[in-house]
Parts: structure tokens; sequence; C-alpha cells
């Protein structure tokens, strides 16, 4: 067996493994049970009728926890930003005893949702920021130069997973003054490697091109940029949407994901095969995105390694209990 191989016998041993926790944890199937319940006290009309259901396997998972996780799925079926879901979180969780809550946040911390952690390994060939909205590309810019600075993180190449997801005036009001200028997912992980590194956001040198899709109808321009850092390749990535065109609701995506970044980043070469590569986010990103890290990288042979950090090491709020079970929810859903 050849180095690739082996790298990718390691992945799917790993996404197997994390499977069978899921499946069989008790506790969790409990949590879901509880939440469907007080959603359906608080009369959700999405979880009306649905019934506790006994399940065996990961597709069973999904759609239970989808029972008890899912708001971001509008009224009529519509996509929504994680943002634009708090206000129903809020009505249809109103009452949450505390024994609940607690076992959301057990739950949490079994999978990884909640603490700051560092690589196992600090060298790596490579370190993807992943994107994200608001202040979230600023954090793990600054979060990324605080491992590289207390030598947790050993590599010389940066690379900033972003998108053209438009920048709307309230995701710039909630992201601070690095966001003033943002248009774009893309700007915004931009300014805030600029701002980590402290160089000039606008010493960057940018190739666009139209790419293939699966649909018509989704983004097709990818942008490769890079900023001017002394001693380290720092790059940001703009992925045009190039795999998977439909959400999990059915409905076409406007934008693409970490999938897409990370299979962009392979296509563009800027990791290889063998490659030991690591990934940034925050806390409650780091199970799903790792998931999808070690299905699409571990598919050519690179090995990788999520870190995340707890709200707490900028000053931002604890994660609500409805933020959590949609991350958990994302993490199944990748996983199939």
């Amino acid at each position: 067996m050849n180095l690739v191989e082996q790298i990718r016998d390691e992945a799917r041993l790993e996404i197997q493994q994390t499977v069978e926790r899921l499946v069989t944890d008790n506790e969790l199937r409990d949590m879901i049970t509880g939440v469907v319940a007080l959603r359906q006290s608080n009369l959700d009309p999405k979880v009306d009728g649905v019934e506790a259901q006994d399940y065996n396997d990961l597709s069973g998972l999904s759609e239970s926890l989808r029972h008890a996780a899912d708001f971001r799925t509008g009224p009529n079926g519509e996509y929504r930003e994680r943002w634009e879901s708090d206000e129903d979180a809020k009505k249809y969780l109103d009452g949450m005893s505390d024994e609940l809550r607690e076992a959301i946040y057990d739950s949490a911390q079994r999978y990884s949702l909640v603490g700051s952690t560092s690589h196992v390994d600090p060298k790596k060939d490579a370190e993807l920021v992943l994107g994200g909205g608001g202040a979230a590309p600023l954090d793990r810019s600054l979060y990324t130069v605080k491992q590289l600075e207390s030598g947790l993180l050993v590599t010389d190449t940066v690379i900033g997973l972003g998108s053209e997801r438009a920048v709307e005036d309230d995701e710039r009001s909630r992201a601070g003054d690095y966001a003033r200028s943002a248009k774009t997912e893309e700007d915004l992980l931009r300014l805030g490697l600029a701002v980590a590194f402290d160089v000039d956001p606008d010493s960057y040198t940018v190739e666009e091109k139209v790419v293939e899709t699966l649909h018509p109808e989704v983004p097709n321009i990818q942008r490769v940029g890079h900023l001017a850092v002394q001693g380290l390749e720092v790059v940001v990535v703009s992925a045009a949407v190039i795999t998977d065109p439909y959400r999990s609701n059915g409905k076409i995506r406007n934008r693409s994901n970490t999938t897409d970044t990370l299979q962009t980043v392979i296509n563009e070469k800027l990791v290889q095969p063998g490659n030991e590569v690591g990934l940034v986010t925050n806390a409650h990103f780091r199970p799903f995105q790792g998931a999808d890290a070690k299905n699409i990288l571990g598919r050519y042979g690179i090995r990788s390694e999520v870190i995340g950090f707890d709200p707490s090491e900028f000053d931002r709020p604890e994660k609500k209990p409805h933020e959590l079970l949609a991350e958990l929810l994302t993490l199944v859903e990748r996983l199939k």
C-alpha cells in the first residue's frame, strides 16, 4: 500500500468510527426526543404530528435530528442563513429546561463543538482558513496568526477559502470595522487576513476564470488571489459551485460551500497528494468541516487536521443551544 492509499484508508476509517459513535449514542437520541417535544409544546408547525423515531443508521439519525435542529428552512421551504433562523429558534425553544440545555451542551462537548484546540502535529504543508460570515473570517485569520506566533503551527502557506456570496449592510454592521469595504465573502477573507498579518489589503493580485459546473444556474466564476505577506504565501480562493448544486431541501445553491472550496484548492494544485494540511474554523463548525476535509482531501491522499476556537478567544458570545443543534445536524448531513 502506498502513502496515498494509506491516507485514504485512514480517512475512511475515521469517518466510519464517527458514524458509529453518532448512531449508537443513546444520550444524543434522548436529547433529540426532548427537543422535538419542546418544539411541539410550543406549537412549531414544522414538527406537528412528528413522532419519536428509532433509528439504526445515519439516514435515520439525520431525519430525527432534522426535526430537532432545523431552523434554517423557512416556512415556505426557502433556505435561510444561520443568523436568519434566530427568531424561530427563540420562539419554538422557549421554556427549555436546564436539563435539556445541559444535554445539548453535553452532546456538543462529546463531538468537539466547544473549546479551543491546536494541531497535534504543528508542521503543515498548508493551513486553510475557512470562510464564513460576519467577523468569522477575521477571527479565524487572527487565530491562525496566533498559532503561528506561538509555534503551534509551522507552515509557509496560508489559504483563505471564500466565495462570491454578497455581503449585505447588516452583515457588514455585525462584522465591525474590518469589513466596512467588503462586498463578498472573498473580501472578508482578504480583509481579515490583511488585518491579521498587518499588511495592506490592496496588495492583492487575482486571477479570475469561468469554470465548469453541474448546473447552469449556479455561480461559475472562480477567483484565486494573493496577498503580499513577507515570508509566507497567502492565498484567497473564491470558489464556484463545482460540486452537487442542490441543497438538502432540493433547492439550487446560490453560493459555494466548504466542499466546493476544498475541491477548488485540489483542482488548482494548491495542495498535493501526500501533503499534511491544517484547517482553522470556529469550534462549533469544527466537526462538520473536519468531516468535509477528511472526505474530500482524504480521497486525494491528503491528510487533514481541523482546529477550532471557542468564542471566548475573541470575546464573542457563547453559542446558543439552537446554534449547536444546527451544527450537529450539519455534521450528520455531511457524513451521509
